[in-house]
């Protein structure tokens, strides 16, 4: 089975070398922790079976908080502890694909921009309705209204920005 560490170790120079000067710094960690998990560039410890005294050298493991491998068991529970947010009502996920004149500024300001994208539609009385035809929304104007909605926080928050 191919691992998100193969993945990484097969194309990372590849994508750092097209994507890499607009990366966060805990990008590129998380990139070379991950590549090097579980390898002899992370060092490595002997264990001993106190039973039968089997010995077997084990690589050691990155930690780091983006690795699927260290952290499996967190992610597992990070996300059964946010199904308990969700809100008590029939909801609807919605989908945005940013322009491309947005991607950069989406990666280097990774904090504002996915802050802008969040959003709940609730009606004036409280509640999530849904629309007789096949969405909640209309989804031509409701796009229209959320690129201009989007654009003016970005600006807001991203002074220069156009």
């Amino acid at each position: 089975m191919t691992t998100i560490a193969d993945i990484v170790r097969r194309h990372g120079a590849a994508y750092l070398e097209r994507f890499g000067g607009n990366m966060p710094p805990s990008h590129l960690r998380a990139l070379s922790d991950i590549a090097r998990c579980g390898t002899p560039s992370m060092g490595g410890h002997l264990l001993e079976c106190d039973g039968c005294g089997l010995r077997e050298h084990v690589y050691n493991s990155c930690r780091n908080r983006a690795c699927p491998r260290c952290h499996a068991r967190q992610t597992a529970e990070w996300t059964a502890a946010r199904a308990g947010e969700l809100l008590p009502a029939r909801h609807h996920h919605m989908v945005f694909t940013l322009p491309a004149e947005m991607r950069e500024p989406a990666r280097r300001s990774q904090r504002i921009i996915l802050a802008a994208l969040m959003g709940v539609a609730v009606d004036e009385d409280g509640q999530v309705r849904r629309n007789p035809g096949r969405f909640l929304l209309p989804v031509r104007r409701l796009s229209e209204i959320f690129r201009a909605r989007f654009a003016a926080r970005v600006r807001s928050e991203l002074p220069g920005f156009e």
